[in-house]
């Protein structure tokens, strides 16, 4: 009896453990992020995002009248909050430089202004960055959101960044529950880190 479990063991078991130690050596082969390419409108771009999250609108326009990108993400819910509190949202936008927004400072000084008068609007950093080679400035600040719908508000924390090159504006903002600011800046971390422009 017992020759015949170590002859089952030996037949059967040896493969399989080869099989796992290789698997476990190798990986398995799947990326954890997705690639954006984006090869039309003012800009042609591309990045990596993790692959939980989902694009929900991508809006490019180079013509006489719209000059300008836009891309909305979201990503994972915290199932410790509610749907619309948990909920994590990237924005980015690309716009030519123009006399409204001639510059970065320029266009973070108007960004926080028309957000000052936010309920709650904390400033908590403003400092300068570099992105792709392109030199820019990062502002985070945290805030109350409001669903007037529900009659509920949220603490929410946003950070942006914004840089510039070749004549554009870009603008890449992440808005998180301060309990998934952690997490949702190591994502936003790795498409900034990845974000190239492309011929």
């Amino acid at each position: 009896m017992n020759d015949k479990i170590t002859a089952l063991i030996t037949v059967f078991g040896l493969p399989l453990l080869i099989s796992i130690s290789i698997f476990l050596s190798l990986g398995c082969n799947c990326s954890k992020f997705n690639t954006f390419i984006l090869d039309r409108g003012i800009s042609h771009f591309s990045f990596e995002y993790p692959s939980y999250y989902e694009i929900n609108m991508i809006s490019a326009e180079n013509n006489l009248t719209h000059k300008y990108t836009y891309i909305t993400m979201t990503g994972p819910r915290n199932s410790l909050l509610k749907k619309w509190e948990a909920s994590t949202s990237i924005l980015i936008m690309i716009s030519l430089v123009s006399i409204d927004q001639p510059n970065v400072k320029t266009a973070v000084d108007r960004d926080i202004s028309s957000n000052v008068t936010v309920p709650d609007f904390v400033l908590i950093s403003r400092t300068p960055t570099s992105i792709a080679g392109m030199e820019g400035e990062e502002a985070i600040y945290s805030f109350t959101a409001s669903d007037s719908i529900r009659g509920l508000s949220y603490p929410k924390v946003r950070r942006e960044i914004f840089f510039e090159g070749n004549g554009l504006l870009y603008e890449m903002i992440i808005v998180s529950s301060p309990l998934n600011v952690e997490s949702d800046n190591i994502d936003f971390d790795h498409i900034l880190n990845t974000f190239r422009v492309l011929p």
